[in-house]
């Protein structure tokens, strides 16, 4: 008899929890804006925020990507 032993990871697909993440907004330039994004999944989910029109999203003077 052979046996062999091994691991499995199991992937679960991420899940955007909507009563806890921001809907569509538009602000005036130069306001202050909070975005909020909750999502469940394993590996933990990767958020990443992006504009519309492709543009960079400023954010404290700077210009460039928005990741959590």
């Amino acid at each position: 008899m052979k046996s062999r032993q091994g691991y499995v990871q199991v992937v679960v697909p991420p899940s955007i929890l909507p009563k806890e993440t921001s809907t569509d907004m538009v602000v005036r330039e130069a306001s202050n804006v909070t975005l909020t994004c909750k999502a469940t999944g394993y590996p933990e989910p990767y958020v990443m925020w992006r504009r519309e029109d492709g543009k960079n999203i400023n954010y404290n003077g700077e210009s460039g990507e928005s990741q959590l």
